[in-house]
């Protein structure tokens, strides 16, 4: 090969100082764009962390505010899974049922329970015979009909007691009620506020039952205006002779028991206080009887001193009565930590 013909082939014994440049400056531009990625990764990583901190706080103080305000509380209504409205009374420690317990609703806690009446024990008013016992009686069958919404009757203190224990677990478990707070049957005193009266605490229910020193809830009238519960009038004269007493002038056109909430509610928005069915409390009636207080009239009732918010009945806590039923408190009386 001629001498020019080898000079005019590139050299590869020498590096190129071209090719040398070329490649430290492309190191050089590579670990610039290198330093620039890692601070961009960097700068993310610290906005996320941030956001994620912020969103955390937030989430937090959210779920700390509902769990403050998540269970039931002394001022403002609270709606039972059963559709069962529980209102303040001015009381802090208890909130009260707006109706007595409904007929529905006992058959569903029957129904989850296995409940099985005691149907020998149930005891009736029946139309020109007075008080009777019938065998095939309960709160299923109570000798009259009965819907859905009306108030159950024929259930003893510890069916009433089951059934606000039924209530209290299945909410709770729910995570509707905190674990201090429970559904239970009503004092005596604590209905007596519920209706608006400011009684003696040093008295036993059969001494206050005899001291009807406030009005009527409709005023001081009697017979009552119309309209104001379900109470023996002459609905009762219309289908026979009846040996009860019956409020002249005065017809509600419920011969036994009425839907809750047929009739106005008192100051404190609770409907059926007065007429319909007596209710339980948990108190003796006197100092030697085992009897509880029942409040509130019913159906049956007629004559001013059982119709007054004052009156007083009493049963044997094992009594299961076609005139007698049950209205639950919610007690909310432990502070929530």
């Amino acid at each position: 090969m001629a001498k020019s013909e080898k000079s005019s082939l590139p050299d590869h014994s020498a590096p190129s100082t071209q090719r040398r440049g070329r490649f430290r400056g492309s190191r050089r531009e590579r670990k610039k764009q290198l330093r620039q990625q890692r601070w961009q990764r960097n700068r993310l990583s610290l906005v996320l962390a941030a956001l994620f901190i912020g969103l955390h706080f937030i989430l937090l103080g959210t779920i700390n505010h509902l769990a403050e305000n998540r269970y039931p509380g002394p001022d403002q209504p609270y709606l039972s899974s059963l559709g069962i409205r529980f209102l303040p009374i001015d009381q802090k420690g208890f909130l009260f049922a707006e109706f007595p317990v409904q007929r529905g609703d006992f058959a569903l806690y029957a129904e989850e329970t296995g409940h099985i009446p005691a149907a020998n024990t149930m005891i009736g008013y029946r139309q020109n015979q007075g008080w009777t016992r019938k065998t095939d009686l309960s709160w299923e069958n109570p000798g009259f009909p009965q819907e859905e919404d009306h108030p159950v009757v024929g259930v003893h203190l510890g069916d009433a007691k089951a059934f606000a224990e039924w209530l209290t677990q299945r909410e709770q478990a729910e995570g509707r009620l905190h674990a201090t707070q429970f559904y239970r049957l009503p004092t005596d005193r604590e209905w007596s506020l519920a209706a608006g009266l400011r009684e003696s605490r040093n008295a036993w229910p059969e001494q206050l039952a005899q001291r009807l020193t406030a009005s009527f809830p409709w005023g001081t009238s009697w017979p009552p205006p119309p309209n104001v519960g379900n109470l023996a009038g002459q609905e009762w004269a219309e289908v026979g002779n009846s040996q009860i007493p019956l409020i002249s002038d005065y017809r509600d056109d419920f011969l036994f028991t009425s839907p809750v909430g047929s009739f106005p509610p008192n100051e404190f928005g609770l409907y059926d206080m007065t007429g319909n069915v007596w209710e339980w409390t948990t108190s003796r009636f006197s100092e030697n009887r085992p009897n509880r207080a029942v409040r509130g009239s019913s159906y049956w009732n007629g004559v001013p001193e059982l119709v007054h918010p004052s009156a007083r009945h009493h049963f044997h806590p094992r009594r299961r009565v076609d005139i007698l039923g049950f209205r639950l408190v919610l007690d909310i009386s432990e502070t929530i930590e």
